[in-house]
């Protein structure tokens, strides 16, 4: 190889020194970081009970539409007391 295109080594760092600006981080950021990731801290999920109000909701709907429809079946096909309804009356 030729010298003109071997590189110098202290020349090469010297360049690196130039273009690449050392920074100094933050002690007050370095220090929460640390504690951060080196304590165990317990993590724990939040219980949600909307499921309870979603199946009482659910439920309600069910009894409220049984009972609208019991109410109309007495209303529109009513049985008299002794078993007789009322189209059986009539063809008499």
């Amino acid at each position: 190889m030729k010298k003109s295109e071997e590189v110098n080594s202290g020349q090469f760092e010297d360049e690196l020194k130039r273009k690449f600006i050392r920074v100094q981080p933050d002690e007050s950021f370095v220090k929460n970081l640390r504690q951060k990731l080196s304590e165990k801290s317990s993590t724990s999920l939040e219980n949600s009970k909307k499921y309870l109000y979603t199946l009482f909701l659910i439920l309600a709907g069910v009894f409220s539409g049984y009972f609208l429809i019991w109410i109309l079946k007495m209303i529109f096909h009513p049985k008299h007391r002794n078993g007789i309804s009322k189209i059986q009356q009539a063809s008499r």
